[in-house]
């Protein structure tokens, strides 16, 4: 590793995470049987690189925006995703914080949960 890279492993404060999460260059989501995570939202809103499992919705959000994915039991395959996030750079990070200003806000989210409460009352009523 380089002098200025910190690895930073294990639970990290509430009152911290905006800290870590402001100085780094990317969130590193390592788990392994986790189909979800909000820490896919939370390092796009804060305009890192993101990487994380291939698998499930982290997968899924990962490759939607473009973010670096690895097979969960491979340290070579995170490896390489970490290699890709650090060539992707702060660019990367930019488009990740629009993105999440476009498609993470909260007017944005109100709303689909609304659509999707609808869509439930909706088929309730017909079927």
């Amino acid at each position: 590793m380089r002098p200025r890279v910190t690895l930073r492993e294990g639970f990290i404060p509430s009152d911290q995470v905006q800290l870590y999460l402001r100085a780094a260059d990317t969130l590193v989501i390592s788990r392994v049987q986790a189909l979800n995570s909000g820490n896919v939202a939370l390092g796009l809103t804060f305009g890192v690189v993101v990487a994380g499992p291939e698998h499930g919705v982290i997968g899924e959000m990962l490759r939607q925006t473009g973010n670096p994915t690895f097979n969960a039991h491979s340290p070579e395959s995170m490896g390489k995703a970490l290699e890709e996030a650090i060539s992707l750079g702060e660019e990367k990070g930019v488009e990740n914080r629009k993105y999440a200003e476009e498609h993470l806000n909260w007017r944005t989210v109100g709303n689909q949960h609304v659509s999707f409460y609808e869509q439930l009352l909706n088929a309730e009523t017909d079927g």
